[in-house]
């Protein structure tokens, strides 16, 4: 019988999981600053592409907020390991995990390509949450390669680092956020002078 992941894997997530510190959580917080103000931009009727960006945003803060504590990577690297084991794939795990890895850099780096291309002569308010959502993905590929030990990149990446990087990613994400918020509620009390 094929199981995705056994106790023993899950119990020593659990264990491990959420990250108790001060740095931590004031990422924690920026992540759900950004979430709710992009769920504010998201709902300004810009137009479509727009009124998509910032739902996404919403969607991708609010997953990175709830995902710093539960530490979800985590548990899908020790549930693989656990397949890797009863397939019998063992000695090429970490040749997989690499491959899995490049896949998923190489998919964030093209989004984020695209999007910066998107983006081009758009408002501040998109614009930084952009450059956020691009340190953030910085932030997420040094992270990766710390946990899947990529030979090069570890050495390179200081937790000092990661964090700087994470946090700064994240408040790019609620200026940008808040910036359009603030447009939107400008706009509304702007409709609101011109109907009276």
């Amino acid at each position: 019988m094929l199981t995705f992941c056994n106790d023993l894997a899950i119990l020593r997530w659990a264990d491990q999981s959420g990250d108790p510190g001060l740095l931590p959580w004031v990422a924690v917080m920026l992540y759900l600053g950004a979430s709710g103000l992009a769920c504010v931009a998201a709902r300004s009727g810009k137009g479509q592409a727009q009124t998509l960006f910032w739902a996404a945003l919403t969607c991708l803060a609010l997953g990175l907020a709830f995902n710093k504590q539960l530490d979800l990577q985590t548990l899908i690297l020790r549930c693989g390991r656990v397949v890797a084991q009863q397939n019998g794939w063992a000695g090429h795990r970490k040749g997989i995990e690499l491959v899995f890895a490049l896949i998923i850099s190489a998919g964030l780096l093209m989004l984020v390509s695209k999007l910066t291309l998107l983006l081009r002569g758009r408002d501040l308010a998109l614009r930084l949450a952009a450059a956020g959502g691009l340190i953030t993905t910085l932030f997420v590929l040094l992270r990766s390669a710390t946990i899947l030990h990529v030979p090069g990149l570890t050495v390179m990446t200081s937790s000092w680092l990661r964090s700087s990087l994470e946090l700064t990613g994240a408040a790019f994400m609620l200026l940008g956020a808040g910036l359009a918020a603030t447009h939107r509620f400008r706009d509304r009390r702007q409709n609101r002078a011109d109907i009276r």
